[in-house]
């Protein structure tokens, strides 16, 4: 009885997430009117749009590996195909839907806790993606954690040992979550126009910053935050129509199509799981 409980519980949380993720599409969707920026939009080169897509994807497959590299540190052994399949929804559902601790550690706990994972190695796994996410961030806003890197010293709880990690899984660890936030940038960089006298360096900085805002804020996405920022940022040096239209782009590319993708992914999962426990 509480097998088959729990199996609901589960099956109904994924469709909650799946309900939110709609429901983050359709709120995203209504804060932009698209008569005010088409042109700007329809002016971006369709090569640029292969090049954010591209971006895109290589972006969401660093976050994706979180969940993998997470696993390696801890030394539990799970297919890399679930990894990152649980890794890759997480990501484009937080980003999206925003409160990515409580939502990304929903989804973790959903699938791996089917595959057997234990919750105590799930919680490593959810310390550990977010660690990574913080620490790719202070890196490529600076070189200083370079030269002064944070210590964090080994803690002991229960008889768990959560110790700092090796320093090839901490090197992979920063390259990852770099290259993440390197191609992030670069989305929307490769979607402003052609024109815009702004370095990719000088344009780093400012994204960061933008994106430091739309964190802190805890809004979701960062929506409206991030943008305003951006705007105020670049309004001397490109004019508000282009940089909205780049901007409703980006939330396209960057934060729905991922989001379409797993969705989509969420919902064969959660009915080929239905399917399976409803058979004899």
């Amino acid at each position: 009885m509480g097998k088959k409980l729990l199996q609901n519980f589960s099956s109904l949380l994924g469709f909650f997430l799946l309900g939110l993720s709609l429901w983050a599409i359709a709120s995203e969707l209504r804060h932009y009117d698209y008569r005010d920026v088409f042109k700007s939009w329809a002016a971006i080169p369709t090569s640029r749009l292969y090049w954010a897509i591209g971006l895109t994807i290589l972006s969401y497959l660093g976050l994706a590996n979180y969940d993998s590299l997470a696993f390696r540190y801890i030394g539990h052994a799970l297919a890399y195909p679930k990894s990152v399949f649980t890794g890759f929804i997480s990501a484009a559902a937080t980003n999206t839907v925003g409160f990515a601790f409580l939502t990304g550690s929903a989804i973790r706990y959903r699938f791996y806790s089917a595959w057997g994972v234990s919750a105590i190695a799930i919680a490593q796994i959810i310390l550990f993606e977010n660690i990574s996410f913080w620490l790719g961030l202070f890196a490529v806003s600076g070189v200083m954690f370079l030269f002064y890197p944070l210590e964090i010293p080994t803690l002991n709880i229960r008889g768990h040992e959560f110790r700092f990690p090796s320093l090839p899984i901490a090197l992979a660890q920063l390259a990852i979550s770099c290259l993440d936030w390197i191609c992030a940038t670069a989305v929307l960089y490769i979607l402003l126009p052609a024109t815009t006298a702004l370095s990719y360096p000088g344009f780093l900085g400012l994204y960061l910053l933008a994106m430091t805002a739309g964190v802190v804020s805890n809004v979701p996405g960062g929506l409206g935050v991030f943008e305003s920022i951006i705007l105020l940022l670049l309004s001397s040096k490109v004019s508000v129509t282009a940089v909205l239209g780049s901007l409703l782009v980006y939330r396209g590319i960057y934060y729905l199509f991922p989001l379409v993708v797993a969705t989509g992914l969420l919902g064969l999962y959660e009915i080929r799981s239905r399917w399976k426990v409803r058979s004899p």
